[in-house]
Protein backbone atom coordinates (compact mmCIF):
# COMPACT_ATOMS: atom_id res chain seq x y z
CA UNK A 1 0.00 0.00 0.00
CA UNK A 2 1.74 3.38 -0.76
CA UNK A 3 1.35 5.81 1.83
CA UNK A 4 -0.77 9.02 0.66
CA UNK A 5 1.54 11.48 2.30
CA UNK A 6 4.42 10.38 1.09
CA UNK A 7 2.76 11.21 -2.77
CA UNK A 8 1.27 14.43 -1.08
CA UNK A 9 4.92 15.48 -0.40
CA UNK A 10 6.52 14.20 -3.80
CA UNK A 11 3.99 15.87 -5.66
CA UNK A 12 4.93 18.83 -3.55
CA UNK A 13 8.49 18.27 -5.08
CA UNK A 14 7.41 18.98 -8.49
CA UNK A 15 6.25 22.13 -7.52
CA UNK A 16 8.98 24.30 -7.07
CA UNK A 17 9.46 27.40 -9.13
CA UNK A 18 12.36 30.26 -9.44
CA UNK A 19 10.10 32.64 -8.13
CA UNK A 20 11.15 32.55 -4.50
CA UNK A 21 8.68 30.66 -3.34
CA UNK A 22 7.12 26.45 -2.90
CA UNK A 23 3.72 25.63 -3.51
CA UNK A 24 2.91 22.99 -1.59
CA UNK A 25 -0.06 20.70 -2.57
CA UNK A 26 -1.77 18.78 -0.33
CA UNK A 27 -4.92 16.44 -1.06
CA UNK A 28 -8.06 16.73 1.08
CA UNK A 29 -9.32 13.63 2.99
CA UNK A 30 -11.61 11.48 1.14
CA UNK A 31 -12.53 14.12 -1.41
CA UNK A 32 -10.02 13.29 -4.30
CA UNK A 33 -9.16 17.41 -3.86
CA UNK A 34 -6.57 19.00 -3.43
CA UNK A 35 -5.45 22.53 -1.06
CA UNK A 36 -2.47 24.41 -2.59
CA UNK A 37 -0.34 27.35 -0.79
CA UNK A 38 2.60 29.13 -1.26
CA UNK A 39 5.48 28.86 0.74
CA UNK A 40 8.22 31.65 0.73
CA UNK A 41 11.75 30.21 0.19
CA UNK A 42 15.24 31.83 -0.20
CA UNK A 43 16.55 33.31 -3.41
CA UNK A 44 17.22 31.13 -6.27
CA UNK A 45 15.39 27.73 -4.88
CA UNK A 46 16.85 24.97 -7.50
CA UNK A 47 16.49 21.54 -5.21
CA UNK A 48 14.04 19.81 -3.27
CA UNK A 49 14.35 16.95 -0.55
CA UNK A 50 11.31 15.63 1.76
CA UNK A 51 11.36 13.83 4.80
CA UNK A 52 8.35 11.96 4.69
CA UNK A 53 8.71 10.73 8.47
CA UNK A 54 9.21 14.34 10.14
CA UNK A 55 7.15 15.94 7.38
CA UNK A 56 9.94 18.35 6.38
CA UNK A 57 10.85 20.15 3.59
CA UNK A 58 14.26 21.08 2.76
CA UNK A 59 14.92 24.12 -0.20
CA UNK A 60 18.11 24.57 -1.14
CA UNK A 61 18.37 28.17 -2.34
CA UNK A 62 21.38 28.49 -4.72
CA UNK A 63 21.42 32.22 -4.79
CA UNK A 64 20.24 33.02 -1.06
CA UNK A 65 23.13 30.28 0.16
CA UNK A 66 20.97 29.19 2.42
CA UNK A 67 18.42 26.00 2.89
CA UNK A 68 14.48 26.67 3.85
CA UNK A 69 13.36 24.13 6.27
CA UNK A 70 9.58 24.24 6.02
CA UNK A 71 7.28 22.30 8.22
CA UNK A 72 4.62 20.68 5.87
CA UNK A 73 2.49 20.18 8.65
CA UNK A 74 2.34 24.10 9.86
CA UNK A 75 4.13 25.65 6.64
CA UNK A 76 6.15 27.50 8.98
CA UNK A 77 9.60 28.47 7.79
CA UNK A 78 13.70 28.33 9.18
CA UNK A 79 16.15 29.52 7.42
CA UNK A 80 19.42 27.31 7.55
CA UNK A 81 23.08 29.15 6.27
CA UNK A 82 24.04 26.47 3.64
CA UNK A 83 27.36 27.63 2.35
CA UNK A 84 28.14 28.94 -1.18
CA UNK A 85 26.04 28.13 -4.08
CA UNK A 86 23.69 24.87 -2.48
CA UNK A 87 22.89 23.40 -5.30
CA UNK A 88 21.98 20.13 -4.33
CA UNK A 89 19.75 18.53 -1.08
CA UNK A 90 19.36 15.35 0.00
CA UNK A 91 17.73 13.78 3.34
CA UNK A 92 18.51 9.97 4.97
CA UNK A 93 14.79 9.82 6.66
CA UNK A 94 16.08 6.70 8.98
CA UNK A 95 18.87 9.10 10.55
CA UNK A 96 16.99 12.66 9.66
CA UNK A 97 20.39 13.68 8.40
CA UNK A 98 19.99 16.43 5.93
CA UNK A 99 23.03 16.58 3.56
CA UNK A 100 24.03 19.68 1.20
CA UNK A 101 26.04 19.80 -2.33
CA UNK A 102 27.78 22.96 -2.70
CA UNK A 103 29.16 24.28 -5.92
CA UNK A 104 31.71 26.70 -5.41
CA UNK A 105 32.75 25.10 -2.19
CA UNK A 106 33.20 21.62 -3.57
CA UNK A 107 31.81 20.54 -0.30
CA UNK A 108 28.77 18.24 1.10
CA UNK A 109 27.52 19.39 4.24
CA UNK A 110 25.76 17.09 6.81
Amino acid sequence: MINRHLIGAVACAFFLFLAQSFVMIKPRAQSGTFTSVNVATGSGPIAVAVNPVTNKIYVANADSNDVTVIDGTHNLTKTVAAGSIPEAVAVNPATNKIYVANNEQNLCRQ
